[in-house]
């Protein structure tokens, strides 16, 4: 939200933004940075990897050699990048801040890299105190291999129904306060932007 008026803040409008001492200042339970094209950082975000969601829920994982894979992994990229890092929001995950930009966000085996136009809550709950360290050939490389290599062809079809008739109908359909509420920007009741995103698809 905005520090001065509560307001939804908006990731590509820097006019919906506060800085660090109006955020300290406003009140709310979380401080954040939004990571956008202009600056040179980007968040590799560990997810916990013993949980999945399923329906909307989040349930433990009942693959024990994919749990082990991951925290394998997530350890390794851990130890990969020697730069700021803390403790994410639920307290079962792990974010790194790196210098090295991307063009787009990637995510894949439960890791999350936020490059640009995505605002993460930061914790201060520190792992590693830094200082942030330039990890540009390392993000790139990982990035690369996070991007799936097989292509689809895609075949453009008609739509069903107007936009305005699908929208209407989500409206006024039994959980229509809930998109209503999703549609709005609101991540209430989810833990990250990221859950309400997928919510709202």
């Amino acid at each position: 939200r905005v520090p001065l008026t509560g307001a939804l803040a908006d990731t590509t409008d820097r006019s919906t933004w506060g800085s660090f001492d109006q955020a300290c200042n406003a009140g709310f339970p979380h401080i954040g940075f939004v990571f956008t094209p202009q600056d040179k950082y980007t968040c590799a975000d560990l997810d916990d990897p013993t949980t999945i969601k399923v329906r909307g829920q989040e349930i433990p994982n009942p693959n024990a050699a994919e749990v082990e894979r991951l925290k394998a992994l997530h350890a390794q990229i851990s130890e990969s990048f020697d730069s700021y890092s803390e403790v994410s929001t639920r307290g079962r995950g792990e974010h790194i801040v790196i210098e090295g930009k991307l063009l787009a966000n990637v995510q894949r085996d439960k890791v999350e890299v936020y490059s640009v136009n995505h605002y993460v809550i930061l914790t201060g709950n520190v792992i590693n105190p830094g200082p942030i360290n330039d990890y540009q050939e390392q993000l790139s490389a990982m990035a690369s291999q996070m991007v799936s290599t097989k292509s689809t062809e895609l075949v453009e079809t008609e739509p069903t129904m107007p936009d305005e008739e699908l929208l209407a109908m989500a409206f006024t359909a039994k959980n229509a306060a809930k998109f209503s509420a999703l549609w709005a920007g609101s991540q209430a009741g989810h833990p990250s932007q990221s859950e309400a995103d997928l919510a709202l698809l």
